[in-house]
């Protein structure tokens, strides 16, 4: 994806994980990082209500229709992999233990807590 204005944007630097999870629209984001991530919010919790508006909407930031799928692709495939390993009651490794406690919420498949 070619997003030249968030190479440009000032704060674009300062945006961390830990602020972005408690709220991308507060985190100093570029406003085209901020409109990939409500479509992408808005793809993750319905893709059914997606409409041609939503895609304009990336399309104004410059994003290319390829861009818009590509972000289609990366929050489906985040839901299928969730899906999957909620359902098989997959237990985190070592590695992910060794996270700080502010990535492995915003990794953790919907938000749920696990049981080791």
């Amino acid at each position: 994806m070619r997003r030249p204005e968030a190479q440009t944007h000032p704060h674009a630097a300062r945006a961390r994980p830990s602020t972005i999870n408690r709220g991308h629209r507060n985190a100093g984001l570029a406003a085209v990082d901020v409109a990939i991530m409500d479509f992408a919010e808005k793809v993750a919790l319905d893709p059914t209500r997606i409409t041609e508006a939503d895609a304009e909407t990336l399309r104004h930031y410059g994003l290319s229709d390829l861009d818009v799928f590509q972000v289609v692709l990366a929050v489906c495939l985040r839901r299928f992999f969730s899906g999957v390993v909620s359902a098989v009651g997959t237990v985190p490794d070592q590695e992910y233990e060794k996270l700080a406690p502010e990535i492995r919420t915003a990794i953790d498949a919907f938000g749920r807590p696990r049981s080791a």
